[in-house]
């Protein structure tokens, strides 16, 4: 599949509705995958010191692990 003029349109509209940063970010990276085939995306700060500001997708966490949230 490929992105059409109207699937970047629709993308930037609903970019263009996001209440602030984090929010554009975040449907960059999870809405792009409709129109652009990928296995994960991410928006990064390049500055200094690159930074991760948004990621696509998510890693399955155990219950039991560290990594869960109580």
């Amino acid at each position: 599949m490929s992105a059409t003029p109207r699937d970047a349109l629709d993308l930037v509209l609903l970019a263009g509705k996001a209440r602030n940063r984090d929010e554009v970010f975040f449907t960059l990276v999870n809405r792009t995958v409709a129109a652009f085939r990928y296995d994960r995306a991410s928006v990064w700060s390049l500055g200094r010191r690159p930074k991760p500001l948004a990621v696509s997708g998510g890693e399955p966490v155990a219950p039991r692990s560290a990594f869960a949230a109580e």
